[in-house]
């Protein structure tokens, strides 16, 4: 009968030894069973057979294969201890463990016993070239391209570009100081051919222009040869990775036949081979040997991981930016402690900090703007719930917005004292890269939009049924306001503001430029949703809404024009998709003057309905001056008023019955035949 596996109460558990250690000589000729039962003599560890039948075992000569005999017994005995479970699972960790892919240069063996599979893919693929001749390769026809000269002047030197009279000017357009900052990761002392013809090809869109046509062609080509082959490679180093997450960033400038190219597509590989690399572990590694008693034998590689942390934050954050308000879920998960990492940086005073900051701020900030998208409304007697939710999201974007304000330079609006926001202010402006915190703010009121555009949607499908489809906003009244009115004042305002403050920032061309792409979209969607405001309400109404939302919009296109470095780059895009925005909004406004026109009746009874104040007679003044006729047929915008045909209007405009249209055409699609897509 078979021994039962289950301790006898007060016995010993039956124990096992290594496979190295399973038999002794005599038990392995006759193929028989060994065990040692008596394990209270260290110096008698002869078997249970070889005992009854007086042979002379060969555990006890400690000829064991492997360990010796007081590390046999060792184990035993430590086997034997009390409240030691002998699940495979439970088993001890190593103080410091292995950090993840610590041998990223040189790749092992893969274990056969764990990973077969990979084993035999590993095994099958080591007849292909090396990555290093791959490498050699592309550096190779990276020098041809460019030349000693030219690679150098666009990864770290500067070059002479303009020269007045006997002047000479020297304008640095180097990826090291004009990109790097942007992707918040302190300067490598290692990259490989990969990153530097990426970094190459996006330095090249500050070079002269026809230096700059006649490169990026051979160097676009070069990268599309060159992504194909390491994009999804297991053995992908972290410079390629990087590389990759370069191009997500900015699409290349120029060249003979521009693609379209999607960064969200990129980026997701990025994240697939940072996980194979095991990139996602590198903060919880660093906490563990942080955390560890012994802190004084910390592993040397641990700046190693920190560095592999960063690259693995600036992963992630760069996945959030490029798929929020687009549908696309990100592959990367978030957990505690990459939320937590906003502890690591004790001060913005230096380069280096002031970048670990960026890192963890952003992804608080794509942290509760995702959770802010994912706040469902689906019943009318939820509206409560819903209301504390959306309003402490909202509550945490302006906590968020007290600490990155100050360090971007700009002044807090905020409902708080203003003795204690200035002194703040004082105290806490960032001594580096004042635009790379402006940008992030910038990120941060965007993703406020989007959180308050999503609310604004919810509340619509819910309410806007049945019979009172047409008024459903006057009955979602919660905390003893009209919620739509609410928030719909929020966005308004907030997309204004996101324009404005984009206005008085960035001035300097060469700054302009070399901002990721996701930012000038991040722009003209603010500028788009504000024309889609100005085309419902008139639409409805027949007047424009008050203030220079006009002149707003005509200088955000000359600001988005002045940052392009050529025609294909996206800031031209942007900058000819809220020109053909603002074209049809000019359009509305001359076919509802030219149908006031035609039919005076019309216009009488329109500018009678409960719904719509009278109309001002263009023969007013404000202010004492002469109010000019806006019925203008070269398609020009007003003159800073943001009022067209119906004259001027006072701030009452903005009451209920403005806001109560503005709901009325929530989900009103703005017709644009004309616009050029911007990817």
């Amino acid at each position: 009968m078979k021994r039962s596996s289950l301790v006898v109460a007060g016995g010993n558990p039956s124990q096992k030894r290594s496979k190295k250690n399973q038999a002794c000589t005599n038990c392995k000729k006759n193929k028989t069973r060994c065990e040692v039962l008596d394990t209270s003599n260290v110096h008698s560890l002869g078997c249970h057979r070889c005992k009854v039948l007086s042979l002379p075992c060969s555990l006890e000569d400690g000829e064991v294969q492997g360990d010796s005999p007081s590390e046999v017994a060792a184990s035993f005995s430590a086997a034997n201890a009390p409240n030691v479970s002998t699940s495979i699972h439970n088993f001890e960790r190593a103080e410091f463990p292995v950090p993840p892919n610590s041998e990223w240069q040189v790749f092992g063996a893969p274990d056969w016993l764990e990973t077969p599979m990979y084993a035999i893919q590993t095994l099958a693929r080591q007849g292909h070239p090396s990555d290093g001749e791959f490498m050699n390769h592309v550096d190779a026809c990276l020098n041809d391209i460019l030349g000693a000269n030219t690679l150098t002047s666009l990864l770290q030197m500067s070059v002479n570009r303009f020269i007045f009279s006997t002047t000479l000017l020297k304008k640095s357009y180097s990826f090291e100081q004009k990109f790097s900052p942007w992707l918040n990761l302190p300067p490598s002392m290692t990259s490989n051919a990969f990153l530097r013809l990426t970094q190459c090809l996006v330095a090249s869109r500050l070079a002269d222009l026809i230096n700059r046509e006649v490169v990026v062609w051979h160097l676009q080509e070069l990268v599309e040869k060159s992504l194909g082959k390491l994009a999804f490679q297991p053995t992908s180093s972290i410079e390629s990775l990087q590389a990759i997450m370069t191009l997500a960033l900015w699409a290349p400038v120029g060249g003979r036949h521009p693609v379209a190219r999607d960064g969200r597509l990129l980026i997701s590989a990025a994240i697939s081979i940072a996980n194979n690399l095991r990139l996602d572990e590198s903060i919880a590694y660093i906490s563990r040997v942080e955390s560890a008693e012994h802190n004084a034998d910390c592993p040397h590689d641990l700046e190693d991981a920190r560095h592999k942390a960063r690259l693995w934050l600036s992963l992630i954050n760069t996945e959030s930016m490029l798929s929020m308000g687009t549908g696309r879920v990100p592959l990367s998960r978030r957990t505690d402690l990459d939320r937590n990492v906003a502890d690591w940086p004790s001060a913005v005073a230096s380069i280096v900090s002031g970048r670990d900051s960026r890192l963890a701020l952003a992804g608080q900030i794509y942290t509760l703007a995702e959770s802010g998208c994912r706040v469902r409304f689906t019943q009318r007697e939820e509206l409560e719930a819903y209301y504390q939710e959306v309003s402490n999201i909202l509550r945490k974007f302006d906590s968020l917005s007290i600490l990155i304000a100050p360090l971007s330079g700009l002044a807090l609006q905020l409902p708080f004292r203003p003795d204690r926001i200035i002194s703040y202010i004082s105290a806490a402006i960032a001594e580096h890269e004042n635009l790379q915190f402006f940008a992030m703010h910038m990120e941060l009121r965007v993703c406020r939009l989007l959180v308050l555009k999503h609310c604004l949607g919810q509340l619509w499908e819910v309410y806007a049924v049945g019979l009172f489809a047409k008024s459903w906003y006057r009955s979602v009244i919660c905390n003893g306001g009209c919620l739509p009115f609410v928030w719909s004042k929020q966005v308004l305002l907030l997309s204004q503001d996101i324009l404005s403050s984009a206005l008085s920032r960035l001035e300097q061309p060469t700054e302009l430029s070399t901002m990721p792409d996701s930012i000038f979209c991040f722009i003209c969607f603010a500028a788009a949703y504000l024309i889609s405001v100005k085309v419902a309400v008139y639409n409805n109404r027949g007047k424009a809404i008050p203030g220079p939302s006009d002149m707003l919009l005509v200088r955000t296109r000359e600001l988005l024009t002045k940052a392009s470095c050529g025609a294909g780059h996206i800031a031209a895009k942007c900058a000819q998709l809220i020109a053909s925005l603002m074209g049809t909004y000019e359009a509305e406004v001359l076919r509802q003057e030219l149908s006031s026109q035609a039919s005076p009746a019309h216009a009488c009874q329109r500018s009678h309905s409960p719904s719509s104040p009278p109309s001002v007679p263009a023969s007013e003044t404000v202010q004492g001056q002469q109010h000019p006729d806006l019925a203008r047929r070269d398609g020009q915008l007003g003159d800073g008023l943001g009022v067209h045909a119906n004259g001027v209007m006072s701030l009452d405009m903005l009451d209920s019955d403005f806001w109560a249209l503005f709901m009325d055409n929530l989900a009103t699609d703005v017709q644009t035949p004309h616009i050029h897509s911007v990817n």
